[in-house]
């Protein structure tokens, strides 16, 4: 027999095998048919686990017609991150499974112990459990829970579908219009001063022979205005946070359009690159980026001050008279 005809052979048996592992037995599905029959309006409830149960699950909760991740304290979710998840799971459509017995299950990564990421979710009252795996051109497979059909979804892709808190929080803390804010107070462990926004720079409060330096107090305003978000501490200060008391806190107003607000910041310890802040207008402590509100904790507020131009009193950088 030649060695052509042995490849030949082999070839047929691993075809006949492919065949026999991949072809759907018993019926298949041939009209589409929706995952959520009440669509994406009907999610109240979704847990993603991630791959390997390596981290905590996701828990994303639905209450009084808005979203809060149960994971993360009860923190307000991102709508719009949160949608995306949402509208993809609500619009899911099955067709003919890929494969329909269960030794594939491991290969196409869909099986109970090997998956990329496992997604339960209520709609309707009636819970539901799907077992995601990658697959290529923008597509995942997907096995529901207790079932040993597979099937290809096209135009989702499992990244869609994150696994991390942090995936579904707010991009921001704290989110002012810098521009809009009319009085500045800064405390630190060096000192305090405060200024009001004149129709020509900064006045100091308390100290006529004065002015701000607009220059470094638009760098600051810049810093403090705008806080990323970069995790949830939780809604109890513990004394590692350095909030308990604070050394460095903040407080600003200001008009945003008709409305008068305030705000204030409370900045605590720094960790792994991250500080802990906290502000008036939430009960939640969170997890910023330091590399612009760690330099908080060694400002001297005399550095932002500067002699008034008719004044010749003072200098700058010299403390604040008492």
């Amino acid at each position: 027999m030649s060695t052509q005809t042995l490849l030949g052979g082999a070839l047929a048996v691993q075809v006949a095998l492919a065949v026999v592992t991949w072809w759907p037995s018993g019926p298949t599905v041939v009209e589409p048919t929706d995952l959520v029959p009440g669509g994406a309006d009907s999610i109240t409830q979704i847990t993603v686990t991630p791959k390997g149960g390596t981290s905590d699950p996701v828990q994303l909760v639905q209450k009084d017609g808005a979203w809060t991740l149960a994971s993360a304290d009860g923190y307000p979710a991102d709508a719009d991150k949160v949608a995306e998840v949402v509208d993809a799971l609500g619009t899911i459509k099955l067709r003919t499974p890929i494969a329909t017995r269960a030794v594939t299950h491991e290969q196409l990564g869909v099986s109970d112990d090997s998956y990329e990421k496992k997604v339960e979710f209520t709609a309707g009252g009636t819970e539901h459990t799907l077992l995601l795996g990658a697959a290529a051109n923008k597509a995942i497979h997907l096995r529901v829970d207790g079932g040993d059909a597979v099937y290809q979804v096209k135009g989702l892709s499992a990244w869609t579908i994150k696994d991390t808190n942090r995936g579904y929080l707010p991009s921001d803390y704290v989110d002012v219009d810098k521009d809009t804010l009319s009085s500045l107070a800064i405390t630190t462990p060096l000192g305090a001063a405060a200024f009001t926004r004149t129709g020509t720079g900064w006045a100091v409060d308390g100290h006529p022979e004065l002015v701000g330096d607009a220059a470094a107090l638009d760098t600051w305003l810049g810093k403090i205005a705008k806080v990323r978000l970069s995790d949830v501490a939780g809604t109890t200060a513990e004394p590692a946070f350095g909030l308990t008391p604070a050394a460095v806190r903040i407080t600003w107003s200001g008009a945003q359009g008709d409305q008068q607000v305030t705000g204030g910041l409370a900045v605590g310890a720094e960790a792994d690159g991250r500080i802990y802040v906290k502000s008036d207008d939430s009960p939640f402590i969170v997890q910023a980026p330091s590399y612009g509100l760690k330099d908080l904790a060694t400002l001297d507020p005399a550095t932002l001050v500067a002699p008034a131009p008719t004044d010749a009193g003072g200098a700058e950088g010299e403390p604040l008279p008492e």
